[in-house]
Protein backbone atom coordinates (compact mmCIF):
# COMPACT_ATOMS: atom_id res chain seq x y z
CA UNK A 1 0.00 0.00 0.00
CA UNK A 2 1.26 3.46 -0.68
CA UNK A 3 0.19 6.30 1.39
CA UNK A 4 1.07 10.01 -0.18
CA UNK A 5 0.91 12.75 2.25
CA UNK A 6 1.74 16.13 0.38
CA UNK A 7 3.30 18.62 3.16
CA UNK A 8 2.77 22.36 2.56
CA UNK A 9 5.70 24.48 0.90
CA UNK A 10 7.35 24.53 4.87
CA UNK A 11 10.53 25.87 6.09
CA UNK A 12 12.71 22.96 6.55
CA UNK A 13 12.71 22.99 10.28
CA UNK A 14 8.72 22.46 10.04
CA UNK A 15 9.33 19.58 7.78
CA UNK A 16 11.87 18.25 9.61
CA UNK A 17 9.29 17.87 12.46
CA UNK A 18 6.38 16.68 10.69
CA UNK A 19 9.13 13.90 9.44
CA UNK A 20 9.56 12.83 13.05
CA UNK A 21 6.41 12.51 14.27
CA UNK A 22 5.49 10.40 11.15
CA UNK A 23 8.72 8.24 12.10
CA UNK A 24 7.27 8.16 15.39
CA UNK A 25 3.80 6.96 14.60
CA UNK A 26 5.05 4.30 12.00
CA UNK A 27 7.35 3.29 14.57
CA UNK A 28 3.84 2.46 16.82
CA UNK A 29 1.74 1.04 14.27
CA UNK A 30 4.51 -1.49 12.97
CA UNK A 31 4.84 -2.52 16.57
CA UNK A 32 2.09 -5.71 16.13
CA UNK A 33 3.59 -6.70 13.20
CA UNK A 34 7.18 -6.50 14.92
CA UNK A 35 6.82 -8.98 17.51
CA UNK A 36 4.98 -11.67 14.97
CA UNK A 37 8.19 -11.14 12.60
CA UNK A 38 11.26 -9.04 14.69
CA UNK A 39 13.87 -7.97 12.64
CA UNK A 40 17.77 -8.19 13.59
CA UNK A 41 18.80 -5.47 15.87
CA UNK A 42 19.31 -2.34 13.96
CA UNK A 43 23.22 -2.04 14.68
CA UNK A 44 23.98 -5.64 13.91
CA UNK A 45 21.56 -5.88 10.54
CA UNK A 46 24.46 -4.93 7.76
CA UNK A 47 21.96 -2.30 6.94
CA UNK A 48 23.86 0.90 6.26
CA UNK A 49 22.55 4.31 5.88
CA UNK A 50 22.37 6.08 2.34
CA UNK A 51 20.65 8.77 0.69
CA UNK A 52 17.64 7.95 -1.77
CA UNK A 53 17.91 7.93 -5.08
CA UNK A 54 15.82 10.76 -5.11
CA UNK A 55 17.36 12.73 -2.54
CA UNK A 56 16.65 16.50 -3.01
CA UNK A 57 13.12 15.76 -5.59
CA UNK A 58 10.52 16.77 -3.21
CA UNK A 59 9.49 13.25 -2.47
CA UNK A 60 10.67 11.07 0.64
CA UNK A 61 9.90 7.35 0.39
CA UNK A 62 9.49 6.41 4.53
CA UNK A 63 10.69 2.59 3.80
CA UNK A 64 9.35 0.10 6.52
CA UNK A 65 12.22 -1.39 8.30
CA UNK A 66 11.29 -4.28 6.59
CA UNK A 67 12.25 -3.19 3.36
CA UNK A 68 15.02 -1.20 4.68
CA UNK A 69 16.73 -4.73 5.76
CA UNK A 70 15.56 -6.40 2.52
CA UNK A 71 17.69 -3.63 0.58
CA UNK A 72 20.71 -3.47 3.04
CA UNK A 73 20.16 0.64 3.23
CA UNK A 74 18.01 3.07 4.43
CA UNK A 75 18.31 7.18 4.93
CA UNK A 76 17.67 8.95 7.53
CA UNK A 77 13.65 9.12 8.41
CA UNK A 78 13.91 4.86 7.49
CA UNK A 79 16.67 4.21 10.05
CA UNK A 80 14.95 6.25 13.00
CA UNK A 81 11.65 4.18 12.73
CA UNK A 82 13.87 0.88 13.08
CA UNK A 83 15.54 2.84 16.07
CA UNK A 84 12.52 3.80 17.41
CA UNK A 85 10.39 0.62 16.71
CA UNK A 86 13.08 -2.15 18.24
CA UNK A 87 13.56 0.36 21.47
CA UNK A 88 9.83 0.78 22.17
CA UNK A 89 9.28 -3.07 21.62
CA UNK A 90 11.86 -3.54 24.42
CA UNK A 91 10.08 -1.15 26.92
CA UNK A 92 12.63 1.57 26.49
CA UNK A 93 10.92 5.14 26.10
CA UNK A 94 12.70 6.68 23.22
CA UNK A 95 11.57 9.79 20.63
CA UNK A 96 12.07 11.13 17.57
CA UNK A 97 14.12 14.38 17.06
CA UNK A 98 15.12 16.96 14.44
CA UNK A 99 18.97 18.65 13.99
CA UNK A 100 20.48 20.17 11.75
CA UNK A 101 23.07 19.27 9.21
CA UNK A 102 24.56 22.03 7.44
CA UNK A 103 21.32 23.52 5.82
CA UNK A 104 19.30 19.90 5.66
CA UNK A 105 17.36 19.10 8.97
CA UNK A 106 18.00 15.34 9.99
CA UNK A 107 15.94 13.18 12.22
CA UNK A 108 17.55 10.89 14.85
CA UNK A 109 16.55 9.03 18.25
CA UNK A 110 15.96 10.93 21.81
CA UNK A 111 16.19 9.03 24.69
CA UNK A 112 17.09 9.05 28.18
CA UNK A 113 18.23 12.98 27.64
CA UNK A 114 20.90 12.08 25.03
CA UNK A 115 20.58 12.11 21.51
CA UNK A 116 21.37 9.11 18.72
CA UNK A 117 21.95 9.42 15.21
CA UNK A 118 21.49 6.14 13.65
CA UNK A 119 22.47 7.42 10.39
CA UNK A 120 25.88 8.57 11.35
CA UNK A 121 26.07 5.05 13.24
CA UNK A 122 25.38 3.06 10.29
CA UNK A 123 27.11 5.35 7.95
CA UNK A 124 29.54 3.76 5.58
Amino acid sequence: MLISIPLPDWPAGFTALAAAKVCSALADAYLPWYKLHPLPPLYQSGVRWQLEPGHGSGVDEFASPWTTYARGWGDCDDLLTWRLLELRAAGIRARPAFAWRGDECHVLVSRGGRLEDPSEILRT
